[in-house]
């Protein structure tokens, strides 16, 4: 991983994380920063990749189900040698402007954390897999046994 120096020391506004897995095409952003700041970002954020230049991701605009969108990412993370599954940490600095922090590889399931679609701690959380067939597709519910439940 690389060192990274702060371009604006002690100015850090808030904190988030992002996660890209190999399985998704978007990558998620921490659904309560998203909440925090509605309204205040927006369109393509930049990311400070040097004293000069940004990088541009672009965000989805939405603030109950943030994304990173594919525009932008690519570059992203071939610059940081990006793996396939990671969470990024980012600060924000307000104005659409973000720094990175911290960059981790995740390396199995229990490590994504709680906000992500495909986040799964044990003990807190249960997979349940259904077989949809024609006549059960339309059903608004399922209902399953005591002792299974």
């Amino acid at each position: 991983m690389t060192h990274l120096t702060p371009v604006f020391p002690n100015i850090e506004r808030d904190s988030l994380s992002i996660v890209k897995t190999s399985d998704q095409k978007y990558a998620e952003i921490e659904t309560s920063f998203g909440k925090r700041h509605r309204g205040e970002t927006y369109g393509n954020w930049q990311v400070i990749k040097n004293d000069t230049d940004y990088h541009k991701l672009r965000f989805n605009n939405d603030y109950e189900n943030p994304l990173i969108l594919t525009q932008g990412w690519n570059k992203f993370k071939e610059f940081h040698n990006l793996p396939d599954n990671v969470e990024v940490m980012l600060s924000f600095h307000g104005n659409n402007t973000f720094q990175v922090d911290v960059i981790k590889e995740l390396k199995g399931r229990a490590e994504i954390p709680s906000f992500h679609s495909r986040s799964l701690h044990p003990t807190r959380t249960s997979v349940f897999d259904f077989s949809l067939t024609p006549n059960n597709v339309d059903v608004p519910q399922f209902v399953v046994d005591f002792d299974f439940a």
